[in-house]
This record gives structure tokens, sequence and C-alpha cells, in this order.
């Protein structure tokens, strides 16, 4: 989908309604606490609670936009996010004024979850991490610009204009999400769960490891900076007795300097790649935290010893940010709101115990702040240093078992007057990647080839342009000549039929589920979309990326929805032929909404074998039900081969 120019700007200026809240009340904290009458430090409640429903709002706010789409949410958050800067302005108390907070963030958080599950919706990898930059562009401004705003505030007026000020944005916002805000997620893409398939989906996200462990950096990086957001304040009014207008221009510097950052991260990513940005960033980001908390620790209450390990911390924060959290939703585009929502209630768990912690460790120095914030970084650099690094095992959880071989039956095609046996690289990496196996390629050389079974622990068979010859299902004359490929019919029938009964794992995939259901007695519908009340599942204009994308959603049941625990997905089928009558012993597990059949289980054999009729491997670690389908083939495969050396 071409991104239009705008949507990075609108992104971004509701996405800044998180950062502009946060940091334009900051330098009122003494104000606000002599006004209600509290001892100091107490205003820094209302911070946590801040923080306490940013957490509670991402993970609401994320699953709300996965099954209502991006749009809705985002108009119902806004509207609540305007009355309650509005409750804050008439706030009687530090405890009212930290409930009516609660609220905001509650609502403010669709704002910075939904606009990253929408740059998913558009974009993976460096592409990704380049709009996600172009979005920080802007939502950069309201760091720079809301402690300036809140300070000259203070100059004329008391803080409840402040909230005012919020209120107004907060309406700004649900005015421009009205009017101008596309949604991202159309409705066959939306999920339809259950409390508890949510739930685990929740677990499913959480036990890939590339997630976590993003995540996990993510989140230090924000306990660490919500340590200088709370800490700072203090430091520089009560210890350096700043003004709050000198605060807040120091405030925007380093907002700048982080917007600065990002910018740069996003024209040296083509370069350097996203792993190695993080890897610098953290370690920098360390060693700048050791100096703060080493000088503050020694005595040294001077500027110069504060500004420089801050200033190099907050830039650094611009390169972590966008790398972390393409990283860890780039494995979940069927469910990139989920995901958004679990990342960023961790980070905002840890920022709200920041802000507890640094305001019980406040006394006019840089100690507590800068202790925290070493603590974020340490997290930072162990986290980068668990990363799943590319061809690792981690990446996908899988345990490496390379003396596992799975064969690859390839397809025949002349070109230039040249015979090749070929099968797409995507299959290849999907079985190396996620079931932890070498693949091999099977030539397409007939029933000569039945003395590979012996070899191989697992049989893939992959998708294809051609269609199974309707002459091996007796279906009459063929009504697509031009597709067909007769080599390798003649090599997958027999090789199926051997591989099932002897109990060798098979994964069919596209038109290897058609493979398998022919070569045990089944039946195809030559033209499925020709059907009446069925949809044309074949391949539709746009890129690769696009036409391989989540298309439409199926019904899973039996063995295989507890394989992938769901019981409804979004799948990227695409396909001409289709099952017509199932072969004997085939149970049928999925199936798209128009009836046509998506999956099927062999119960009635030994083994493992199994078919879907969709595209797992295409980015076979961006979602769990992908990952969780390879990985099962894997452990079959490694339990056929257990079994074969016990046998032995």
């Amino acid at each position: 989908m071409r991104v239009p120019s705008w949507l990075p700007i609108l992104l971004g200026v509701l996405t800044a309604v998180g950062p502009a809240s946060t940091d334009m009340y900051l330098p009122a904290f003494p104000a606000i606490e002599a006004s209600l009458h509290e001892p100091p430090g107490s205003a820094q409640l209302s911070l946590a609670t801040w923080f306490a429903g940013l957490a509670v709002g991402q993970i609401t706010q994320g699953t709300l936009s996965d099954r209502y789409g991006r749009r809705r949410p985002l108009i119902v958050s806004t509207a609540l996010y305007t009355l309650s800067c509005a409750a804050c302005a008439l706030a009687p108390s530090i405890l009212a004024l930290s409930g009516f907070r609660f609220l905001s963030a509650v609502a403010a958080a669709a704002g910075m979850v939904i606009p990253r599950a929408v740059v998913r919706d558009l974009a993976d990898g460096h592409a990704a991490a380049v709009l996600m930059s172009r979005l920080m562009l802007v939502m950069g401004a309201a760091p720079i610009l809301a402690p300036t705003i809140g300070g000259a505030v203070l100059v004329f007026a008391n803080w409840r204009w402040i909230f005012w000020i919020l209120t107004l944005y907060g309406a700004g916002c649900f005015v421009l999400v009205c009017v101008a805000l596309p949604d991202t997620l159309p409705p066959d893409r939306r999920s339809r769960l259950s409390a508890g398939e949510q739930i685990g989906r929740y677990v499913q996200i959480l036990r890939d490891r590339g997630f976590l462990t993003h995540a996990a950096l993510g989140g230090c990086g924000t306990f660490a900076f919500f340590a200088y957001l709370g800490g700072s304040s203090p430091v520089f009014i009560d210890g350096f007795n700043w003004t709050p207008s000198q605060y807040g221009g120091l405030f925007g510097a380093c907002a700048l300097d982080l917007v600065a950052a990002a910018q740069i991260n996003a024209r040296i990513l083509p370069r350097f790649g996203p792993s190695a940005i993080l890897r610098v960033a953290a370690r920098a980001d360390l060693i700048a935290m050791v100096a703060l908390t080493a000088l503050a620790f020694a005595g040294v209450h001077r500027l110069e010893a504060v500004i420089p390990p801050l200033l190099i911390f907050v830039s650094c924060q611009g390169f972590v940010n966008p790398n972390a959290t393409v990283g860890a939703l780039s494995r979940h585009a069927a469910h990139a709101g989920s995901a958004s929502a679990l990342m960023g209630m961790g980070q905002f768990l840890l920022g709200a115990i920041s802000g507890l912690l640094v305001g019980l460790f406040t006394d006019g120095t840089a100690r507590g702040m800068a202790a925290l914030m070493l603590v974020g970084a340490a997290g930072m650099v162990v986290a980068e240093g668990l990363r799943p690094r590319p061809w690792s095992s981690g990446s996908i959880g899988t345990q490496w078992n390379m003396s596992l071989v799975v064969g690859i039956p390839a397809c025949a095609r002349t070109r230039n007057e040249t015979l090749w046996h070929e099968t797409p690289a995507r299959y290849a990496a999907a079985v190396f990647g996620a079931s932890g196996a070498l693949p091999i390629m099977i030539a397409p050389m007939g029933e000569a080839q039945l003395a590979v079974l012996d070899r191989i622990d697992g049989l893939l068979l992959s998708g294809s342009p051609s269609n199974v010859h309707p002459t091996h299902y007796q279906g009459g004359d063929s009504l697509t000549p031009e597709l067909h490929d007769m080599e390798r019919d003649a090599t997958t029938l027999p090789l199926i039929r051997a591989a099932v009964a002897q109990g060798l794992p098979v994964l069919a995939i596209c038109r290897g589920i058609q493979e398998l259901n022919v070569a045990l007695g089944g039946t195809l519908h030559q033209i499925v979309h020709e059907i009446a009340g069925r949809r044309d599942h074949r391949s539709g204009p746009g890129t690769i990326d696009q036409k391989y994308g989540p298309k439409h959603k199926v019904i899973l049941s039996g063995r295989l929805a507890r394989l992938i625990g769901a019981t409804e997905i979004v799948v990227n089928s695409l396909h001409g032929q289709a099952i017509d009558r199932p072969a004997p012993g085939l149970v049928v597990e999925a199936r798209a909404e128009d009836g046509t059949i998506e999956a099927v289980w062999a119960e009635s054999v030994p083994g493992f074998a199994v078919g879907v009729q969709w595209h797992p491997e295409w980015q076979y670690a961006d979602d769990p039900a992908s990952l969780a389908l390879f990985r099962a083939f894997g452990d079959a495969c490694l339990a056929y081969r257990s079994e074969l050396r016990k046998a032995a």
C-alpha cells in the first residue's frame, strides 16, 4: 500500500498525545504541590498513575484495534481523553488529579499503540523503521514544545491552564481522526477472538523470543527514560535552582536531540541495519549512565557533569525506540495491535515503577535519577545480547536438530528451451529456520525418487503455479491445460502414498494439500472461483508482499485448532483449485467463510500428515499460527527420527 505523505504527520500528532500529556506539566510539579497543599514529591503520584493508566490502556486498546479496526477505537479514546483532561483541570486534590490522570492515560494509550499498528499494517522491516522514524519526527515536537509551553503557562497563569490546553489538543485530535484517518485494517483481517483465545494469542506472542527481547530492550529503555522524566524536574528546579522556563528549555533541547537521532537512524538504516544500530546504541547508553552515576555518587553536583550524559542517553533512545519497536512487531503482522499492546503495557508498567521509585529517591541531587537510569541501561544491554540473530535457532525458539533432513519435491519448468528443476526458496528457509531441519530438493524424476524416503525425516510439499492434472482424480478434461506439471505429479503422488504408509511426517502447502488429497483418493475443484458463492482465491494485483499478505479468515477445528491455539485466523491463500471431496481418512480441520476447505489432517494414518491451502512459509515467523505449524512439523520429524533409532 502506498503511504500518503501526510499520514505520518497525522500518526505523529496522535502519538504525541502521550508525550505532550507527560511533559507539559512536569515543570508544574512544585506549583501543583503548593496549590494543593501537598508535600514535595507528592505530585509524582499523578505521574505514576499516568504511567499505570498507559499500561492498562495499551493492553486494551491494542486488542480493541485488532477487533474493531484502527479508526473506531481512536475516535472513542480521543473523546474520553478530552473529557478527562478537563476533569484534571478542575481537580481539587492530588488524589483526584491522579485518578483523572489515570483515565486520561487509558484513553491516550490508543494514540500511542494504534499508530504503531498502522505502521505495521502498511510496512515491515527497513521500510517500517523509516516510517516509524518519520512519525517520530512529528511526535518529537511534543517533548520539545510541551515543557516550554508548560513553563510559559506558569509565568502567566496557574497550572490548571496546562490541562485546559491539553483539552483543546484532545479535541483537535478527535476532529482529525473523524475527518482524515483511514482504517488500515480491513474487516476481513479483523480478529474475532474470545477472551480465552485472546489470552492464548498473548501467550503465543510472548513465546516468540524475537518479540520478548526487543520488547524488553524497549521496556528497559522506557524505565530509564521515565526515571529521567520524573527525576530531572527536582534535579534542575530544586537542586540547581532553575526556573520552570529554564528547565523547559533544557527539556526541549533533549527532545530535539531525540528527534534528530531518530532522523539519522532513518538515514543510516539501509547501510548498517537495525541490529548493528541497536547493539551500538544500547552500549553507548550504558557507558553514559555509568559516567553519570559515578559522578553523581562522587558528589560532583555540577551542570557539566549531568547534562552531557543525559544528552547522550536521550540521543541513543532515538536510535533504540524505532528499531526495538519494529523488531518486536515484525513477526506479528496478523495481530500487530495485540503485539503492540503487549509491548506498550510492559513499557509503561516499567515506567510506572520507575516513576514511583524516582519519587522515593528524590533528594535534590542526580543520584536517584542516575542510579535508576543505570539499571535501565544495563537491562537494555542484556536484552540486546539475548536478541535472536539472523539464522539463529533462538529467533523462533526451535532447538536445532541439523541431523534432520526434510525433502522438498521440485517443480519442472522450461525456460529459454532449458528444463529447470526448482522450488521457491521460502519453503527451504522455513524448514531451516522454523522446523530446525536441513532442506534438500527432490528432483521431479518419477517413482525412482521413492528411494529418497529412506534418507529423509520429513516431506514438505510446496505450492506452485501449476495444478494437479485431473486425470489423477477422474476430473475429466483439464480446464487449465497451460497450468500443469506432469513431472511433478509423477513424483509427488507416489512419494505421498509411500510416505504416509510408513509414517513419514508430511506437511503439504497450497498445491501440496491438493496433491495430498488426490494421492489418497480425493478429488478437486479445477476452478473454485466459478462455483456459486465462492470467492476468488487467486492472486490479485499489487506487490509480491501484498499478494501474499493476509487475505481472509479461516475457521479452525480439531487437532489443528489445538496446535495453533486458536479457532480463527487470517491467512494468505492464493490458489485456483481446491479440494472437492476429501480423501478417505482426511479430516477437514479448516474452512474459509465461503466453505472452501483450507486444511486437512490425515487421522487414519500413522504419523503427522497435515495439509493447508494457505502459505505459512511466506513469512513463517510473522505470526504464531505459521510458526506453530512449522514447529509441529519439526517436532514430528524429530520424533520420527527417534523412533527409527530405537528400532535400529
